[in-house]
């Protein structure tokens, strides 16, 4: 059916009416509120406030000084994750947010599926080129950079991403959103996806600057139900602010001022339904055919925009007050580079209405991701990856281990995969630079529904990605934008099963026909990092620390041309909680060079670095603890974990790889210390990082033979064990004259005594342990060492 579009003041630039806006004075009221109530119960505080755009307007220190690095990144994150949610017609908290992203909905249930947004804490990251929290560094006068996003105008906001942890709430002005109050210092700060139940204090500062700026309560987010499950606004109230100061200042980066002018989007109406374009609707601009197959034009982008449009004016939002509203959308649509390492080029962008702002990036993501998982054999939509990529397979089973994509969102949102469930960032992604992990997805991938691949004849030509009030109303949006581009039925993924389970296309009957063949799937071979090469990551050492020569040394090699930044951390105290009852209770940490001088050195890491290691993830739980956050060029260094005097416990050290793309690598590793008996054998922990090729190493465990170099006490019979994440026993060796002597001799690694141990062993990406142990209960110093053969 040929479908009319009315596309009306398509050149206009003018905004939609902003009948509100914060001003300096608005900043300042907000923030004078919320560092009275501070004072009274968290004068540690940061307080930031952001306009409904992501715009930085303020941040402020009350203990004074500047903040850290992180306690911007917290605030300003609460604080846009509050705005971005909201609408004129709603209004949620970052408490929200946090509700409706975990791994099981509600949170907590076990064996349910995940939240209706699991993964949405990976958008509107600092790399983003489609939208982001920002500073107000711009000129509002100058024109528009061609192909530039006006999201991104403005710098970006490092470490930031939206923000599910209690303590940012939207801000009104005459009934109309016009940004949000973020406040952290007194709980959680890092990592953004947590959940956290019952009240907090941070929720009751930003409460109380939200003062005279609130919503209405019948749209408080309490009012709205997901599968009959109400969301919660807040659970915290605003104390008393009598008799307390205004005391602090603000942040050099961001002082008190008003929002910029509004950008002047030029206004148009598809499908029936009025908008902005928010990213200016072109044709493909790639030359050539994508495998014989013209590419998008702009007037087939505006019929895709056109028929997605016209499914939104009849469609009932799942998230938008009063109950039985339209729901409001961004619709975008996106190219098939048809080449290795190019991202997507976005083709349009479109907003119906009020939609919410998260959702502009969020709904290019989707596009991108479909693009980036659909090939010629095999189309996926957002909701099929994101049914491969959930914590459990299938999703929300809890027994069962993660899916083949898990990992892989967090690992295109600049977090080390390797390193998960911890998020450990990668620093060029989330700081400075911002360099986006894999040029292929410019702003990232979504695991949620709403985006579908558009074929040609067969061919993947772009895609079409849709985010606005309810992931089951995004995706009937978006499979009507598809009418026109549909993927031939035989290679639709709901035609696929993987691991006995069917996958799933999209929320409507998926067999209308009666097919009954479905067949395993191939899945497609990808990485989210554009560096794909297998490689070590990261390395951890776990044996009883003394003094003298039984302190723990840990060493490594990188080889490369580049420095490389790592983490050394070590752990004493928190091993409590993993069940280690004669834990180390205060270790030190130093770093050597090849020749033995000293590098760095640290007793407790809270004295230097705090806000490096904590917007690295990977800061130690207890302050006892040491780290030390360094950049070293290629060479051979050690690690030594020592115990303060007459002083003596199990100890854990550790380095971490910080540095996913960087081409220097962790090729070498050794740990030495003394072995004991049961818990106080020595178990090395390594992660392999890569794309599933394999990478051959020969593992030693050396004891005897460090005699030579002075060692009085070496264990005389030393065993070893390689297992797997799961524990299962891969290899084993006592005397390496026993098994595989040939190969251990051709690798010129060798131990120089029978008695010592060795294997070669292929490992493909994943967590391993190397254990050592005396053979037949024996103790002393032992030496365990990794080398990478290819």
């Amino acid at each position: 059916m040929k479908t009319t579009l009315l596309l009306f003041a398509a050149m206009m630039t003018a905004a939609l009416p902003a009948r509100a806006q914060l001003t300096a004075s608005d900043v300042q009221r907000v923030i004078d509120q919320a560092v009275r109530r501070a004072n009274k119960i968290a004068p540690n505080s940061v307080i930031a406030v952001t306009n409904r755009e992501g715009y930085v307007l303020g941040v402020w220190v009350v203990r004074g000084g500047e903040p850290g690095l992180l306690e911007v990144a917290s605030s300003v994150g609460k604080a846009g994750t509050a705005s971005f949610l909201s609408s004129n017609a709603n209004a949620f908290t970052s408490r929200t947010a946090g509700f409706i992203i975990q791994q099981h909905f509600p949170p907590g249930v076990r064996n349910l599926p995940p939240g209706p947004l699991v993964g949405v804490g990976f958008s509107n990251l600092p790399f983003s080129d489609v939208n982001r929290f920002k500073k107000t560094d711009f000129d509002p006068a100058a024109p528009l950079p061609p192909g530039q996003s006006p999201g991104t105008l403005g710098s970006p906001v490092a470490a930031t991403s939206l923000n599910g942890i209690p303590g940012g709430v939207p801000l009104y002005k005459n009934g109309v959103l016009v940004g949000g109050i973020g406040v952290t210092g007194s709980g959680l700060e890092f990592p953004p996806t947590a959940f956290i139940g019952g009240p907090t204090k941070d929720e009751d500062i930003a409460l109380a600057g939200q003062s005279g700026f609130e919503p209405s309560p019948e749209i408080f987010g309490s009012n709205v139900f997901i599968n009959g499950i109400g969301l919660p606004y807040v659970e915290s109230s605003a104390g008393s602010t009598d008799g307390a100061a205004v005391t602090g200042n603000e942040a050099n980066e961001y002082p008190i001022t008003a929002s910029p002018p509004a950008f002047p989007y030029p206004l148009a109406t598809f499908g029936g339904v009025a908008g902005q374009i928010r990213q200016t609707i072109i044709g493909d601009p790639l030359p050539g055919t994508i495998n014989g197959q013209p590419r998008l034009t702009q007037a087939e982008v505006e019929g895709i925009i056109a028929l997605a449009a016209d499914r939104v004016r009849t469609t009932r939002a799942g998230i938008r007050l009063p109950i039985g509203s339209r729901m409001e959308v961004f619709i975008t649509v996106v190219n098939n580079p048809n080449a290795p390492g190019i991202g997507p080029t976005v083709l349009g962008a479109f907003r119906t209405g009020d939609a919410t702002l998260f959702s502009w990036d969020v709904a290019v993501q989707k596009a991108r991701t479909a693009v980036g998982f659909s090939n010629s054999t095999t189309a996926f939509s957002t909701r099929t990856v994101g049914f491969l990529a959930q914590s459990h397979y299938p999703p929300g089973i809890d027994p069962e281990g993660p899916g083949p994509f898990n990992g892989l969102q967090e690992e295109a949102s600049g977090f080390l995969r390797s390193a998960l469930p911890n998020l450990v960032p990668t620093p060029t992604a989330l700081l400075p630079p911002f360099i986006p992990p894999n040029p292929q997805f410019p702003n990232g991938i979504t695991i949620f529904p709403g985006g579908f691949p558009l074929y040609r004849n067969g061919q993947l030509i772009g895609a079409i990605g849709i985010s606005g009030d309810g992931v089951d109303q995004d995706d009937i949006v978006g499979a009507s934008g598809t009418s026109n581009f549909l993927p031939p039925d035989a290679i639709r993924a709901d035609r696929f099963e993987f691991d006995d389970t069917r996958l799933p296309y999209a929320k409507f009957p998926r067999d209308p026909d009666g097919i009954s063949g479905i067949t395993p799937v191939t899945l497609p071979t990808f990485s989210a990092l554009a560096n794909s090469t297998v490689e070590l990551a990261n390395i951890s050492m776990r044996l009883k620390v003394e003094a003298g020569e039984k302190l723990m040394i840990g060493g490594f090699i990188m080889t490369g041309n580049e420095p490389k930044r790592v983490i050394v951390r070590a752990i004493g105290p928190s091993l409590q909680a993993a069940g280690i009852r004669d834990a180390l209770a205060d270790p030190s940490l130093e770093i050597h060079n090849a020749s033995g001088a000293s590098m760095a050195r640290n007793l407790n890491w809270q004295d230097a670095q705090r806000d490096e290691l904590l917007a690295s993830g990977l800061a130690p739980s207890s302050d006892a603890e040491s780290a030390l956050v360094q950049t070293l060029n290629p060479g051979a260094y050690t690690a030594s974990m020592t115990a303060p005097d007459g002083q003596a416990g199990v100890g854990l050290l550790e380095v971490y790889d910080l540095d996913a793309a960087n081409a220097t690598r962790l090729a070498n590793l050794s740990a030495r210390g003394s072995v004991g008996r049961s818990d106080d054998v020595m178990i090395g922990g390594f992660i392999v990082r890569g794309n599933g090729a394999q990478v051959r190493l020969l593992v030693r465990a050396v004891g005897p033979s460090l005699a030579a170099q002075g060692i009085t006490e070496p264990l005389l019979d030393p065993r070893l064990e390689i297992r797997d994440g799961n524990g299962a026993l891969l290899a084993a060796n006592n005397d390496w004259c026993e098994t595989q002597e040939a190969e251990i001799r051709a690798t010129s690694l060798a131990p120089p005594d029978a008695r010592e141990s060795a294997t070669v062993i292929s490992l493909g990406s994943g967590a391993y342990t190397a254990i050592l142990q005396g053979n037949g209960g024996t103790t002393g110093v032992g030496l365990l060492e990794l080398y990478r053969l290819q």
